[in-house]
C-alpha cells in the first residue's frame, strides 16, 4: 500500500474528526493511528487486573468528625479525632483546679504476614477552666495503618 493511502486512511479534518475528503493528518496524529491500528491487529488487549485488591487503608484525606472521648473526670470534656495513626483530642477542663491528662491510641497494622496492633501516646496539663490539646501519632513497620483509634483517656 502506498504511503499516501496510508496517511489517507488515517487522516483527520481541521474539527478532530476523521475525514473522508483526503484531508492530511499531522505526524503525530498519523504515528497514533497507525500505532493504534497495530495494536488492534495484533490482538493489544490492556492487561488483565491485578490478581489480589490491594488492603484497604485507612483515609487520610478525608478529614474524620470530632467524637466524645471519656475524660474519667466529670468536669473534664473532650473530643477528638482519628486518622492515619493520628489522633488529636481537644480537652475543656470546667474543673477548679489543673488537669493532667495522658492519651494512648492504637493503630491496627496490616501486612502481608497479617494485622498487629501499634500503640502511641502523649500527655498535656490543662489548666483551670481553659482548652487543651493533645495529640498522639503511632506508625506501623512493615505495613499500613487501617484502622486508629483513642484507646484512652485519663484525666486526672
Amino acid at each position: 500500500m502506498p504511503l499516501s493511502a496510508r496517511r489517507r486512511w488515517c487522516s483527520i479534518d481541521e474539527r478532530g474528526k476523521l475525514g473522508d475528503d483526503g484531508a492530511m493528518a499531522s505526524a503525530s496524529m498519523w504515528v497514533t493511528c497507525v500505532v493504534g491500528a497495530a495494536q488492534l491487529a495484533c490482538g493489544g488487549a490492556p492487561p488483565p487486573p491485578p490478581s489480589s485488591p490491594p488492603a484497604p487503608v485507612e483515609p487520610t484525606a478525608s478529614i474524620p468528625q470530632n467524637e466524645p472521648v471519656e475524660s474519667g473526670r466529670d468536669c473534664v470534656k473532650a473530643e477528638g479525632k482519628c486518622g492515619g495513626g493520628v489522633c488529636n483530642v481537644s480537652v475543656k477542663n470546667d474543673c477548679n483546679d489543673a488537669v493532667h491528662c495522658e492519651l494512648a491510641i492504637t493503630a491496627r497494622c496490616e501486612a502481608q504476614g497479617g494485622t498487629s496492633d501499634a500503640s502511641g501516646g502523649d500527655r498535656v496539663t490543662v489548666a483551670a477552666h481553659s482548652t487543651g490539646e493533645v495529640d498522639a501519632q503511632v506508625g506501623c513497620s512493615g505495613g499500613q495503618i487501617v484502622r486508629t483509634e483513642v484507646q484512652k483517656l485519663a484525666c486526672k
